[in-house]
């Protein structure tokens, strides 16, 4: 292994383009044609270095200019010198790959994600993470790089194409947190690879998210809200917000709930599929959680069953209507021509219709918190509403729902 440092000059011929010529003369003294060659500060300097033997008495060579002192390239020089000691080093083709190509190995790479995983860190990886840091090489990323792309997507000069958020583009902080999640991600399995040797997203910090303090309804605001949509329609949102508001249902699991899922003679409901909005694009795929495949009886809203016979009957007389343009999607919620209803339409309509009932607007998630808390407020165990609500443990059920009983 050989290394030098040497020193060059940044000018170049004003005739040809070409650098000056420079050498080191028979009394050992760099010289250069550049006339700047002996002012202070104009030299730069730089190193070569054998980092790979690739064969007898062959190196891959290594080399970097543009230190600004002699000093600064020895140390460099000696920092790349250990690293080929303990066989770290990077080959120079290794030194080439950008964030852009580490991001295609990465998401190659993971064979064990769901496809909604897979679609959302893709977007996540098109939209914010190569505009921003696709050209830098890897081995140079820093945190500072990371800092900048954070700042711009904060102030909205990065956002995709097709922007769903405020008009300046702006998105909360836990979308910026999730951007740097996935980020920390592709950086740490680099790590593990030994493309780098450390994660600089380690070293950037993290804004907290804005706290939400979650919103219940009553059971009789509840019921107010049920007997409106009834009334009002759509016919869809009868069947979909009593999922939400009596079963605690999440907004994914309504929206893929099959007729399939549903046992009327044992009176059973059973939760199979979630699907998830990424984008404007829907992927239907497994529970949010091991614990979110779960079957809960029917029983649990004595007005269910009339719900079910009359959302069957509507679907019945909506296929005769539509004919050979009806989709059989087999969802239990579905629009007038028997499609899927998108998640995001099933959110907007339902702060749509609490304003018309005169109630004050929640988020569609948290009739799944009022349907927790009315069962709460029954008398049901926690143990049961659980089971019911499939979350993971009895603590989380018992940490939310402490939490918002004293606002009924």
């Amino acid at each position: 292994m050989q290394g030098s440092i040497y020193p060059h000059c940044p000018c170049r011929d004003p005739g040809t383009s070409k650098p000056h010529r420079r050498g080191k003369g028979p009394d050992g003294r760099y010289w250069s044609e550049c006339p700047r060659w002996d002012e202070r500060g104009h030299k730069r300097w730089g190193f070569v270095v054998g980092i790979r033997k690739t064969g007898p008495g062959k190196w891959e060579q290594r080399r970097k200019q543009n230190f600004p002192t002699r000093k600064a390239a020895e140390d460099a020089l000696a920092d790349e010198i250990g690293d080929v000691r303990a066989g770290t080093a990077l080959s120079l083709a290794d030194r080439r790959v950008t964030v852009s190509d580490w991001c295609d190995t990465w998401m190659a790479s993971k064979v064990n994600l769901r496809p909604s995983s897979v679609r959302s860190y893709r977007l996540i990886i098109r939209d914010y993470i190569k505009p921003s840091l696709g050209r830098v090489p890897l081995a140079e990323l820093t945190p500072a790089h990371i800092d900048a792309m954070r700042d711009r997507i904060r102030s909205g000069r990065l956002r995709p194409a097709v922007n769903r958020r405020a008009e300046g583009g702006q998105v909360s902080t836990r979308t910026v947190n999730q951007i740097l999640g996935v980020l920390h991600g592709i950086l740490a399995t680099a790590v593990k690879r030994r493309m780098l040797a450390w994660n600089p997203c380690s070293a950037v910090e993290r804004e907290s998210p804005e706290r939400h303090e979650a919103q219940i309804w009553s059971p009789a605001e509840a019921g107010i809200f049920l007997d409106y949509v009834e009334a009002s329609g759509p016919a869809w949102a009868a069947i979909a917000y009593r999922l939400a508001l009596r079963f605690g249902l999440r907004r994914g699991e309504l929206c893929a709930l099959r007729w399939s899922d549903l046992d009327e003679d044992v009176g059973t409901l059973t939760v199979r599929c979630n699907a998830v909005a990424v984008g404007r694009e829907v992927v239907i795929g497994e529970p949010k959680s091991r614990k979110g495949g779960r079957t809960i009886p029917l029983a649990a809203d004595p007005g269910m069953a009339a719900t079910l016979r009359a959302a069957r009957k509507v679907q019945a007389k909506a296929r005769l209507a539509a004919g050979p343009d009806w989709q059989d999607s087999g969802l239990v919620v579905a629009d007038e021509r028997g499609a899927m209803v998108p998640p995001w339409l099933a959110s907007e309509m339902f702060a749509r219709t609490a304003r018309a009932a005169g109630l004050t607007p929640i988020r569609l998630h948290e009739a799944r918190h009022t349907a927790g808390s009315i069962w709460r407020e029954a008398g049901l165990d926690f143990k049961v509403i659980q089971e019911w609500l499939g979350h993971a443990t009895m603590a989380i059920t018992a940490d939310i729902y402490s939490h918002v009983r004293p606002a009924i």
